[in-house]
């Protein structure tokens, strides 16, 4: 584009480009082929054949591009795969445009119906969700139950042929056949001690053991004897019965062949005589090897005993000595018996009660087990079976084989095929048919089962063996116990299995018993299972009763005693008797009592009961009461004479007046029963309330009786008196003022009323047209007035309940009319005329109901008229099955039986996601065959139908679990309902289970240590704490804003504080400002918890306040700002001034002050109230060597020497200047020991002088003695002087008119001398 701009041309916009030659360009999977183009142009150009859309192309400069759209190709015609499972084939279809679809048949072959073939780009892909191919079925097996490769349920499969897909079948279950079996060898396991069968011709080193004949018994031996059939519909067939040794007890059991199975059970073993360790049968014989109970194991020789007889106790026959200790035995064609002696693991023959041989081989082996078929005798030996032909064992010969591979072996048995006697075996058949279908593929069972029919055996009851024929699925036989036993065993055949009930019970021989000293007889009993079933055994004479008696199980069970009589005798008690005669045992008598003195008087019977020998009384003998008196209420009542048990009414003394009394005779004892006695109440003036204070003449009253009494003439009415003991009481009635006459005007009537007296009644009739009446009374002087008048009812209709509309015609008030219900309804109505409008007396209308649908929650039905009462019964929709019968009531339709269920079509359901099973058509209730679960799943299913909706009716698909970790512990891949028991991988250990493909812990748990971290307490404390074991504890830091230590443990991971008694987390301070008491703020910095700091106050304000820290909480611990401080300065301490620091009010100076100068001391200063005082002056004066009291001040004695000698603490008088040193003390004169030791010496010869002269005076002899000096005083005189010194014992009385005592007088003087004075 060219811009003209005043005369000059310009270049505007644009380009100028080359034009695009033809060519071709790639449009998605197509190519388009465009002709030449111009540069800066557009183009559709149309996809080429085969491929669909006009895709945009633009030349730009010579190059073309594709700017929109591009080419989708077609689908050609062929064939495309179909793959399912391990089937693949290929559907055949035209051609196919782009996005569009088509529906291709599946190959006829193989399958049936179509699907959906989409094209997209030339690819073509098959839709699924819109139609599918399904399956035919190839030919094959199908099974009731169970798992195809097990004995039984093999033969349970029944054929079928290729089925096509939707299409059902029904198949025969198989029939009995005969066969001709192939010789079998049973092998014994060593591992596991269970029994493996497979054919003996197939026997070599690389054969296995088979198959397991039986999973539920251990054995040790086995051995197939054969038996003829002697029933009526088998006779002659031959049948086969297998003979095993136990190994968990070594006796023998035994079940036919044909019942044997995996899972089969072998009952109660069939003899108990013998400790048996290996067995053989021939003949009809068994052979075996072991020992009699109580005899030693190393015993072992043969018994044997015949087929036919044996039972639980039948004893064996030792038919070899006892010496050798025999571990197998076999028998030949010729009936010569063989056996294998431990002492030399050789084989010899028994001859009459020896071992003669032995038969030589080259290699010895450790024999444990023999068996020989044909010529060929097969050992098992070194846990391995080996062989040699029989006839040709030599002293050269040595043993073949092994032929068992691998596998330890501890026993083997035959099962051999007697072609001559037994040409073929007769395998039992089964019964019923099965019903299958066709599923895409899958051949699925919908009903029936196959049930298999049961061959002849035995059935062992209480150690019992009694013989079955055989039997077909669903019969029953009964069998008769043996003449010693009583009893029927009812045998029952459910699906090869035959079962028993009932029971052989052991019969009981007569025996004798004892029962309370009698002997009784019992007869021979039957066994009998009924517990009620006894016999009736008389005690014998003179004994009484019955015994009773049954037997069960052979035991005696007996109940019942004999009884004994009674002797006649005599009742006696207080003084009264009663004489009884003899009496049999339970027999009764009863007598009168009789007085033994005739004038007392007894009632009363006595009963008596003869129980064993004793006799029981009833019953007593009671004193009559005589003639006597009695008192009641401080009244007297006379009384005559009443028989024990019995009363009489008397009348109180001295007349009725005072009461009415009954008066029954308990043992002797007269009791008022009934009734009192008082005074009576007389005649006399009643005034009160309720003779509205008018004065009553009162009648007299008996005590306990009551008068009617009319009331005063100034009132009516009339009062009920009752009088107890003088006191009376209105019972009824009152008096009230007389109503007088009044004209009334009331609704329906006008009249006049009579004078009414209280409580009086008046009915006045209605007035045309009314009718009825009005009601009055009279009550305290007022009139109460009821009108019950009403007008008739005119002509009319009217609706009642129900909806019903009447006709009736003109009625009176209270007449009725009956009328039948209109049309629609039923019933019969009538109807009475009210007050105008009439209403329904009796009756009602019930409303049909009319055609119409009736709803369910699921469903519903059309109905007709129905009639009221009555029913009807109904079809349900096609869809549905049932019917239902409906029933009217009043108009509402209800369901009265029946209902509809809706079918539910055939389909797949989804039981859990990723199973999704095929059903056929159910009906509602109806359950399909059950299903088996996917792989991956355990379980079976039944799908349930509910009014058309399918869900799981029995049984799920829970899933197995796969391996995984739970709670830190490993666990491998688990089943359904498996439990494991895990170690957790720290501490702990616990079990788990697999649930439905989820593994959880149903015990113990997995606990982790904790890491180390930090936490906050309650008060927000910040506290760290290092790593911690399970179970461990540590002591944790406050930190951040907090100090101290906290104790902390772990439980499973989680830390939690745990602080011993007193720790806690202290926060520390921030600063701030705090007020003091005088409103001085204080300016903080912060602190740390429990530090304080002393700061000035402010503004120039005398003091200082200490500020405290205390877990975060700052505040002012002591000091205040203000003028009661007292400010720096000095003061005058005795002698001299001493300077002061600023003191806070109420405190002291920390530290003292020192004494300026020469002077001493130290002065500690208080303030109170601004006023500075000398609190005390002292020194501190410590001994140390070189420093004198005037060189001491605080200033050269350190804090650590204060503390030390603090005891050098003295208080001045105030700061003095000390004294000069004292002079030395005057020299102390010396001591002269020579003075103190002649003084001692003097001492001592002195005392010695004194004591031998006083001991001389003392110790003299009589001759330089003075004589005795004569007694003034004669004997008899100082005796009586003596006898009157001695003080008086004489009790001083008490004289009480006196009031005084007489004193005592000694017969000595008194000492009348002065008293020596007080120390």
């Amino acid at each position: 584009t060219m811009l003209c701009l005043d005369g000059e041309a310009k270049y505007h916009s644009g380009r100028c480009g080359y034009n695009c030659q033809p060519g071709s360009l790639r449009a998605g999977s197509g190519i388009v082929m465009y002709p030449e183009m111009i540069h800066q142009t557009e183009r559709s150009i149309r996809c080429d054949r085969g491929w669909t859309g006009s895709p945009k192309v633009r030349c730009f400069d010579s190059m073309v591009t594709l700017t929109e759209g591009v080419c989708m190709k077609h689908c050609g015609g062929g064939v495309i795969p179909l793959e399912d499972g391990s089937l693949a084939t290929f559907i055949s279809h035209g051609p196919v445009d782009h996005a569009t679809s088509v529906m291709a048949d599946c190959p006829s072959a193989e399958y049936s119906g179509q699907i959906m073939l989409q094209c997209y780009d030339g690819e073509l892909t098959l839709n699924r969700s819109n139609g599918t191919c399904y399956r035919h079925c190839a030919a094959g097996n199908v099974s009731s139950y169970g798992d195809p490769q097990d004995y039984i349920s093999a033969r349970r499969n029944v054929s079928h042929g290729m089925l096509l897909h939707g299409t059902e079948a029904s198949l025969e279950c198989n029939k009995g056949y005969w066969t001709y079996p192939e010789d079998q060898i049973l092998i014994i396991g060593k591992e596991d001690l269970l029994m493996y069968r497979s054919p003996l011709k197939i026997q070599s080193a690389s054969s296995g053991f088979g198959v397991v004949v039986n999973e539920y018994k251990q054995v040790l031996s086995v051995a197939v004897a054969a038996t003829t059939s002697t029933s009526s519909w088998d006779a002659g067939v031959v049948y086969q019965v297998m003979y095993v040794v136990g190994a968990e007890d070594n006796l023998l059991y035994r079940q036919p062949l044909t019942s044997v199975h995996p899972t089969s059970t072998w009952g109660e073993p069939i003899n108990e005589k013998l400790i048996i360790y290996s067995i053989f049968a021939a003949d009809g014989i068994m052979y075996a090897t072991g020992h009699l109970p109580g005899e030693d194991q190393d015993t072992r020789a043969v018994f044997q005993q015949e087929l036919s007889s044996m039972k639980v106790f039948t004893e064996w026959t030792r038919i070899s000595p006892m010496a050798n200790n025999v571990s197998a035995v076999v028998v030949s064609g010729d009936g010569t018996i063989y056996g294998a002696l431990e002492e030399n693991n050789r084989i010899y023959r028994l001859g009459g009660m020896r071992w003669r041989g032995p038969l030589s081989i080259i290699n010895v082996l450790p024999i444990t087990s023999i068996q020989l078929v044909g010529d060929v005798l097969y050992a098992i030996a070194n846990e391995q079976i080996y062989y040699q032909s029989f006839s040709a064992m030599t002293t050269q010969t040595e043993w073949l084989g092994p032929i068992s591979g691998e596998q330890r072996i501890v026993s083997l048995g035959m099962e051999l095929v007697d072609k001559s006697e037994a040409p073929s075996v007769w395998v039992p058949g089964f019964v019923g048919t099965l019903e299958i279908e066709c599923d895409d593929g899958s051949v699925n069972l919908l009903d029936g089962a196959c049930m298999l029919h049961c061959t002849q055996g035995v059935v062992i009851t209480n150690n019992i063996v009694i013989e079955h024929p055989n039997m077909s699925h669903g019969e029953n036989i009964s069998l008769i116990c043996p003449p010693t036993h009583t009893g029927l065993i009812v045998t029952f055949c459910v699906d090869g299995v035959v079962y028993g009930e009932g029971t052989c019970g052991l019969n009981c021989p007569a025996q004798e018993v004892e029962s309370n000293d009698a002997l009784v007889e019992i007869p021979m009993l039957n066994h009998s299972d009924d517990p009620n079933h006894y016999y009736t055994i008389p005690c014998p004479s003179p004994y009484r009763a019955v015994v009773l008696a049954r037997c069960f199980m052979g035991e005696l069970r007996w109940s019942g005693v004999c009884m004994k009589a009674c002797p006649a005798g005599v009742w006696e008690r207080q003084s009264a008797t009663v004489a009884y005669p003899e009496l049999n045992h339970t027999d009764t008598y009863s007598g009168p009592c009789v007085p033994k003195y005739p004038q007392l008087s007894y009632s009363g019977n006595v009963s008596f009961v003869c129980e064993n020998g004793f006799v029981n009384s009833e019953g007593g003998c009671y004193s009559d009461c005589t003639p006597g008196e009695i008192e009641d209420n401080a009244v007297p009542v006379a009384y005559g004479f009443i028989p024990v048990g019995t009363s009489a009414l008397v009348a109180c003394t001295p007349s009725a007046m005072f009461g009415t009394v009954e008066i029954a005779c308990n043992q002797g004892y007269p009791e008022i029963i009934d009734g009192t006695c008082g005074q009576p109440c007389r005649s006399s003036v009643y005034n009160s309330a309720f003779t509205r204070d008018w004065d009553l003449e009162m009648p007299d009253i008996a005590h306990m009786g009551s008068a009617a009494v009319t009331c005063p003439a100034q009132v009516s009415g009339t009062l009920q008196f009752s009088c107890y003991n003088k006191i009376l009481s209105v019972d009824s009635g009152s008096c009230g003022e007389r109503c007088m006459s009044k004209a009334l005007d009331v609704y329906g009537a006008s009249f006049v009323t009579p004078m009414m007296v209280h409580l009086e009644n008046y009915t006045q009739p209605c007035m045309v047209p009314y009718y009825g009446d009005v009601f009055v009374s009279c009550a305290y002087g007022k009139l109460n007035i009821t009108s019950r008048c009403q007008q008739g009812c005119w002509a009319g209709n009217m609706s009642i309940q129900g909806g019903a509309r009447l006709f009736y015609p003109a009625m009176i008030s209270g007449e009725q009319y009956s009328t039948q219900c209109p049309g629609g309804y039923a019933g019969f109505v009538t109807l009475e005329c009210g007050d105008i409008m009439p209403f329904v007396a009796s009756g009602a209308c019930y409303k049909h109901c009319q055609a119409a649908r009736y709803f369910q929650e699921n469903w519903n039905v059309e109905h007709d008229l129905i009639y009221h009462t009555d029913t009807a019964e109904y079809e349900c929709h096609p869809d549905y099955d049932g019917y239902v019968i409906l029933k009217c009531d009043a108009g509402t339709v209800s369901l009265e039986e029946g209902g509809c269920y809706k079918r539910c079509v055939n389909g797949r359901y989804s039981v859990r996601i990723g199973i999704a099973l095929r059903h056929a058509q159910l009906g509602h209730g109806e359950l399909s065959p059950s299903m088996q679960c996917p792989e991956g799943y355990v379980g079976s299913v039944r799908l349930l139908c509910t009014h058309g909706v399918v869900s799981v009716g029995e049984g799920g698909c829970p899933a197995h679990c796969a391996s995984g970790i739970i709670q830190g512990a490993n666990y491998k891949y688990m089943l359904h309902t498996e439990n494991a028991s895990l170690v957790c991988p720290i501490a702990g250990s616990i079990d788990v289970g697999c649930l439905d493909g989820t593994v959880s812990v149903f015990r113990g748990a997995c606990y982790t240590g904790c890491g180390a971290g930090s936490m906050f307490d309650v008060n927000g404390s910040l506290i760290e704490y290092p790593g911690i074991d399970h179970l461990g504890v540590v002591t944790g830091t406050c930190a951040g804003s907090s100090t101290g230590f906290v104790q902390v443990n772990c439980s499973d991971g989680e830390a939690m504080l745990d602080p011993l008694l007193g720790q806690r987390c202290v926060k520390h301070c921030q600063g701030g400002n705090l007020t003091t008491s005088d409103g001085t703020r204080i300016a903080s910095g912060d602190l740390m918890h429990g530090q304080q700091n002393p700061i000035k106050c402010p503004g120039g304000k005398i003091g200082s306040v200490t500020v405290r820290c205390s877990d975060g909480l700052l505040y002012i611990a002591s000091g205040n700002c203000g003028p009661t401080n007292c400010p720096a300065g000095s003061t005058t301490v005795w002698q001299t001034d001493v300077p002061y620091p600023e003191i806070n009010d109420g405190e002291e100076t920390e530290k003292p002050s020192e004494c300026p100068g020469t002077y001493i001391g130290a002065a500690t200063f208080s303030c109170s109230n601004a006023s500075v005082s000398v609190l005390n002056v002292s020194v501190v004066y410590p001994a140390i060597p070189g420093l004198s009291a005037v060189h001491i001040n605080l200033s050269n004695l350190s804090q650590e020497d204060l503390l030390w000698h603090e005891d050098d603490y003295f208080e001045l008088c105030g700061c003095c200047i000390p004294a000069d040193q004292p002079p030395g003390a005057a020299p102390i004169p010396g001591v002269d020991l020579r003075k103190i030791i002649v003084w001692a010496l003097t001492t001592a010869a002195a005392g010695v002088v004194l004591a031998a002269v006083s001991g001389f005076v003392v110790m003299r002899p009589q001759r330089c003695r003075r004589g005795k000096k004569a007694s003034q005083i004669h004997p008899k005189d100082a005796i009586e002087d003596a006898s009157k010194g001695q003080e008086s014992t004489e009790v001083v009385p008490y004289q009480e008119e006196a009031n005084e005592v007489v004193p005592y007088k000694p017969v000595r003087q008194p000492y009348n001398k002065p008293l020596p004075p007080d120390w």
